[in-house]
């Protein structure tokens, strides 16, 4: 399950595609940023508000406790 069991489905999505943009080396940070949050706040109004479908949320105990 990756990122998304420990941060959320929201959280690891804009670390990947800020990452992945990076990588890609074509894009600068100035257009990293609002992409990758751009993208999932269309992805949580898409799923959360309009389909009502909650997506997978971050751990909500440490493992440890």
């Amino acid at each position: 399950m990756g990122l998304v069991h420990w941060l959320g489905i929201y959280v690891s999505s804009v670390i990947y595609i800020a990452l992945f943009m990076w990588w890609a080396r074509k894009y600068k940070w100035t257009m990293i940023v609002p992409v990758s949050l751009g993208v999932n706040v269309a992805f949580f109004l898409m799923f959360e508000v309009w389909f009502k479908y909650r997506c997978p949320r971050a751990r909500s105990k440490p493992p440890w406790g």
